[in-house]
């Protein structure tokens, strides 16, 4: 018996058919007769065939609708996706056939998707995905996407006759489908849409191909917890509204970058309203500390800062003559896997390809202890690349430019 589970949105997640079903979605409402509606679906309250055509449909009849309505708007839809599916083939999302495959013996899978399930049920056969019908959870009865996903995970305790589950994992492309993972306190993983790391989220991939993603699978996320602590760091977060690990890191990776005005206090993050590696990983970590959250490592890792990762220093690099300077940069782990929340478009493979060593620190040790093991290692470096000409001071000099080159143009709060 598995005890985790992995639950699956299918358009836009498993499937490339978001503008398939959008074109027909608007087709079948005019065959219907509705008309004059808002057609950006984000801005309806749940995002779900069923709500959108109820909300359209009551307003323009203003009456209820029925069963008998939304069957026969089930019918229309199904027949304008498969016409959209003619000229525009549905696939799979890169590597997501295989990637459910090679889950399966480690987790229960469900499907819960926004679409009426007959239309759904068409176009995952375009795929070859195959799922049995009793796991693919529709919005034919639900009408929020926590309702679906609530639905989901009863459906899948039923089927594989499981009472509870020691970790459920939520996979989406979508903001709704990210909203709803922390309403119900589950790990998300969002899949294709990148404006996903815009808002904070923590696993984020284009397909189904990363073995970054496949190693992540065989781990366990990186949880969320309540803030109950009422230590320095915990109650500098709770006094600002945010009383989960989720929700801080939201708040910490979205902060600009900029240096702080006092390292040795980690509440200068609030004050400052922006933070570095170095403060806003050191401050998430004293926060995991506080709320005894254990294998949560706080890491010193130097890496290669050059211009294919780090575009804002290009031309400081250039100037010099350097491909990339050893930068000491800060980030967190936990079991192996790399987590970095300096800023919001951070991706696991920017950092692994240019680790040049690391260790692992306490929060304490990124002021003085920090300088001192980056600048003995610059050191080393120069000793061992004669062709590199300059000292280690005008080599310190070099990197400082390179900061401020990142230092983002809206000052600290």
């Amino acid at each position: 018996m598995k005890n985790r589970l992995a639950i699956f949105d299918i358009d836009g997640t498993l499937i490339d058919s978001v503008l398939q079903h959008q074109s027909a979605f608007l087709k079948a409402l005019e065959k219907f007769g509705l008309f004059s509606f808002n057609n950006n679906w984000s801005d309806y309250k749940h995002h779900t065939d069923n709500f959108i055509f109820k909300t359209i449909f009551e307003a323009q009849f203003k009456t209820n609708t029925t069963v008998n309505d939304l069957d026969r708007f089930e019918d229309i839809l199904s027949e304008f996706v498969t016409e959209a599916t003619i000229t525009n083939k549905v696939v799979e999302i890169r590597g997501a056939k295989y990637f459910l495959e090679q889950i399966a013996n480690d987790f229960d899978i469900v499907f819960a998707t926004g679409s009426l399930l007959k239309p759904a049920k068409y176009k995952l056969q375009q795929t070859e995905i195959t799922i049995d019908e009793k796991l693919i959870v529709a919005a034919n009865k639900i009408l929020s996407r926590d309702e679906l996903v609530l639905k989901s995970i009863e459906t899948a305790k039923h089927f594989y006759t499981t009472e509870n589950y020691e970790q459920i994992i939520s996979f989406g492309d979508g903001l709704w489908d990210y909203e709803t993972a922390k309403n119900l306190n589950i790990d998300f993983i969002g899949i294709g849409n990148s404006k996903l790391q815009e808002y904070g989220v923590i696993n984020f991939f284009s397909d189904f191909t990363s073995t970054d993603l496949f190693k992540l699978m065989k781990n366990k996320l990186l949880s969320n917890f309540e803030i109950k602590s009422t230590e320095k760091i915990s109650k500098a977060f709770t006094e600002n509204n945010i009383y989960n690990f989720q929700q801080a890191i939201d708040f910490t990776v979205n902060l600009p970058y900029g240096r702080n005005a006092n390292k040795e206090d980690l509440t200068t993050v609030f004050n400052d309203g922006c933070g570095t590696c170095s403060t806003k990983h050191a401050l998430l970590k004293q926060l995991a500390i506080e709320n005894n959250f254990a294998n949560l490592k706080l890491i010193l890792g130097i890496v290669k800062m050059k211009a294919t990762n780090t575009s804002e220093i290009a031309e400081t690099l250039t100037k010099y003559g350097l491909e990339y300077i050893p930068e000491a940069h800060n980030y967190l782990k936990f079991q192996d896997v790399i987590f970095d929340f300096t800023k919001s478009n951070f991706t696991i493979t920017n950092c692994v390809e240019n680790i040049l060593e690391e260790i692992e620190i306490l929060p304490n040790q990124i002021t003085d202890f920090k300088i001192a093991y980056h600048k003995k290692y610059l050191d080393k470096w120069l000793q061992t690349n004669s062709e590199i000409k300059f000292t280690l001071n005008e080599l310190w000099e070099i990197r400082e430019l390179c900061i401020k080159d990142l230092e983002t143009k809206k000052k600290c709060q």
